[in-house]
């Protein structure tokens, strides 16, 4: 695992003394994860590093009450601070139970990352990243979707890395064995009517069987689109910037300026814009509908449109993003 190290040093490079959050399922990933970090810390010293270990209980099934116990007894054992937080996961949202469980989950973690020496370290790995690229897939995701899963990106006040991108699942398998690691095993992992378990148990392992070396070219694939991604964000941030309101807050896009772009440009700011304000951009049909209904609102309509638990709302030919208690402030 000398790549771990590598993948590290080079993501807490820009930090002076780094607070990280890991999060802790009390899975094969997390526990390989927690004691990677946990030698790191030790054998780097001069890195100033605090760690804390954050468990998410979304209260989905009867054994999560159990697993924060576990989780608890394995920090014990590395004397590492450790953090549980329930969750109450909306199972009628639209976003799904797996997406409504997320988004409970980093809502979390977002309030943890307090400033920018705040960093929540994951255990997203490279079977993952395939996973994730082929849910793009199925959901026609552009350049931004199917780049899946940065190694390092902004998150609230501080930073979310993912050192096991490059990673293999059967890695991390090895090195729990080596070391003598135990950890949960999850039995809704088998269960196949949640899409990521589909993939990773039916269509992979077919796509496997053909083409031995399919989970690292879609990881590799996610790289390319992310580089062409980046190479876009450069091209269109001249206009994201002319388009912010006079004071240039970034959570308010002046109107007037930001019709002169073609539909294409106008899609692709919103989605930059969403990205600056720490929010998932959404797909292009609901850009579009946000375009329609939202901006291009009659004078005296007071549109909104939800993404995530922000506003999306227009006043006096600008556009906002605010939290539902700064809505009434708008005059």
């Amino acid at each position: 695992m000398n790549h771990f190290t590598q993948n590290l040093t080079k993501l807490l490079n820009t930090f002076n003394k780094p607070n990280i959050i890991l999060g802790l399922s009390g899975g094969l990933d997390s526990i390989v994860l927690l004691d990677l970090v946990c030698k790191y810390t030790q054998d780097h010293p001069e890195k100033n590093i605090t760690l804390i270990a954050v468990y998410i209980n979304h209260q989905l099934q009867t054994r999560s009450d159990n697993w924060a116990e576990f989780n608890a007894d394995v920090c014990k054992k590395y004397n590492l601070s450790y953090e549980s937080y329930k969750v109450n996961v909306d199972k009628t949202s639209k976003l799904g139970l797996e997406g409504e469980a997320r988004l409970q989950r980093y809502n979390i973690f977002k309030k943890l990352l307090i400033n920018s020496e705040s960093v929540l370290i994951t255990a997203h790995h490279q079977n993952d990243q395939a996973e994730t690229v082929l849910l793009q897939l199925m959901r026609a995701a552009g350049p931004k979707g199917l780049s899946a899963m940065p190694a390092i990106k902004k998150l609230s006040q501080g930073w979310h890395i993912r050192p096991l991108l490059d990673t293999a699942r059967a890695d991390l398998l090895a090195y729990a064995q080596a070391s003598n690691l135990s950890w949960i095993e999850d039995t809704t992992n088998q269960d196949n009517n949640y899409d990521r378990n589909f993939l990773r148990n039916i269509i992979i392992p077919e796509l496997e069987q053909r083409w031995p070396l399919a989970t690292e070219s879609l990881a590799n694939s996610a790289k390319h689109c992310a580089n062409h991604e980046n190479l876009l964000n450069n091209y269109i941030k001249a206009d994201y910037l002319d388009c912010l309101s006079e004071n240039k807050s970034q959570r308010c896009i002046d109107i007037t300026k930001f019709k002169l772009l073609d539909n294409l440009k106008q899609q692709v700011v919103l989605r930059y814009w969403f990205s600056e304000c720490g929010l998932l951009a959404p797909g292009p049909k609901k850009l579009t509908e946000i375009i329609k209904t939202v901006i291009n609102a009659g004078p005296n309509a007071k549109p909104k449109y939800m993404v995530e638990n922000k506003i999306i709302t227009r006043h006096k030919k600008h556009l906002y993003v605010l939290d539902s208690s700064e809505v009434g402030e708008l005059s």
